[in-house]
């Protein structure tokens, strides 16, 4: 099985690293071997553990891009993150709202004026968009209607599709009141965003997002050098397609990014007082939403909970051939990124990894 490990200097916003310490022997041997475990599913083909602690970082790179080509992975290698776009989405939303443009508070009917969205949808508001608590559902009542090809099913969902949704829409909880996971509902929000922003979802995350932060392998559309480092998504062990989204429903689960880029946007939400974004990253990791009969907790674009008592944000991912996860610990200063290009569920074995590093100190 492949390891490497590889330290990475940022140069952005934040001081120069210029010493690393290897993680102890003990946890590398524990890593390499829930990995070794997640791999030995014939069906599992790759991928990439990307660890913030303090000021340290690793990765850790397992596996192959395509199991037929025997390609393998490395901390280049470009993956579909999913659902982890929606904290992309939500910190666009929340830069958008210390600019003074937007307001959490502000209602679809201020976007979709003169019966454009169903009166029963109109008084969902931006936070609630964004905390899954707006009562949408997960996907839209006409979203399979649209699909054309179910081995890339987003691929046909057009603005068409989402204004004629919005006009008939009903939400199946009383707004504001119930945690339903959304993605209609995120996908809305970067639709709004991309309308009164008046640019296209893959230029919003670049310009608010991506390159502030010198993140240049992230985005909705690669370059023809970027192929070259995309790992096949599988599934069942196959190669499968990749997901296209258009504008509709970008902003729930379009991007594309590598493990370098997810460490450097680790690092600015750990240490958010060094980003160029302080006041949006506290906004979406603050609670904006908690479910009173299940006591689920929401920020913007994060879930909440606790971690050995402290506060803890995390996010999964998935799409067709790919699974992620993404989970923080702002107080330890401790962060994990999996990137896989398999449609196991990697969410377990990323709180393990990440549970390795915040019981060990060095």
């Amino acid at each position: 099985m492949k390891f490497i490990l590889i330290l990475v200097a940022l140069f952005t916003t934040f001081t120069l690293i210029t010493s690393f310490s290897l993680p102890p022997k003990e946890i590398e041997s524990r890593i390499n071997s829930l990995v070794e475990k997640y791999l030995s599913n014939p069906e599992n083909a790759g991928l990439c553990i990307g660890v913030v602690k303090g000021d340290k970082e690793m990765c850790f790179c397992y596996g192959q891009k395509n199991k037929f080509t025997q390609a393998a992975v490395d901390s280049n290698s470009i993956f579909e993150i999913g659902s982890i776009t929606k904290i992309f989405t939500s910190l666009i939303l929340a830069q958008e709202v210390e600019r003074g443009k937007m307001n959490l508070k502000d209602k679809l009917s201020d976007y979709f004026p003169g019966g454009l969205i169903s009166k029963d949808c109109s008084e969902i508001n931006l936070l609630q968009l964004a905390s899954h608590s707006s009562g949408l559902p997960r996907l839209a009542d006409n979203f399979w209607s649209s699909v054309g090809d179910k081995k890339n099913p987003y691929c046909d969902y057009s603005e068409k599709y989402l204004l004629n949704y919005l006009t008939l829409a009903k939400p199946y909880y009383k707004i504001g009141t119930r945690y339903n996971y959304s993605n209609v509902g995120c996908g809305l929000l970067g639709f709004v965003l991309c309308r009164n922003m008046q640019s296209s979802y893959q230029e919003l995350v670049n310009e608010n997002v991506c390159s502030p932060l010198g993140m240049k392998n992230t985005s909705v559309n690669i370059n023809n050098l970027q192929l070259l480092n995309l790992a096949s998504g599988h599934s069942k062990g196959s190669v499968v397609k990749n997901w296209d989204f258009q504008d509709a429903t970008a902003g729930q689960g379009a991007l594309k990014s590598n493990v370098l880029d997810m460490i450097k946007f680790i690092r600015n939400n750990l240490y958010p007082d060094q980003s160029p974004f302080n006041g949006a990253i506290r906004q979406t990791q603050q609670i904006h939403f908690i479910d009173s009969m299940n006591g689920i907790q929401t920020g913007l674009g994060w879930h909440l909970g606790y971690f050995s008592n402290e506060k803890y944000l995390e996010h999964t991912g998935g799409t067709g051939g790919y699974r992620s996860f993404l989970g923080i610990i702002p107080e330890s200063k401790i962060g994990i990124v999996v990137l896989s290009n398999s449609d196991n569920d990697v969410s377990v074995l990323g709180k393990q990894i990440l549970k390795e590093f915040h019981k060990n100190t060095f």
